[in-house]
């Protein structure tokens, strides 16, 4: 059920990002993933990684993303 889903999501960890993604991707999904909104990122924090940042760059290279 709904309610089921939304105790396991806010009482329970997450499983651990698999290790055949980097390391910073890794740090990346579990600081989004992190119970306490406080501790949690926000999205300027996100926008502020640089590998987001060099994504984004891409992105906009190939005519995929705004500026």
């Amino acid at each position: 059920s709904t309610v089921e889903l939304i105790e396991l999501i806010t009482t329970t960890e997450p499983a651990p990002i698999p290790a055949h993604f980097p390391k910073y991707l890794q740090d990346l999904i579990n600081s989004m993933l992190l119970k306490d909104p406080n501790e949690r990122a926000s999205i300027s924090e996100i926008m502020r990684w640089p590998e987001i940042n060099a994504a984004l760059a891409r992105l906009r290279a190939a005519g995929l993303c705004p500026s």
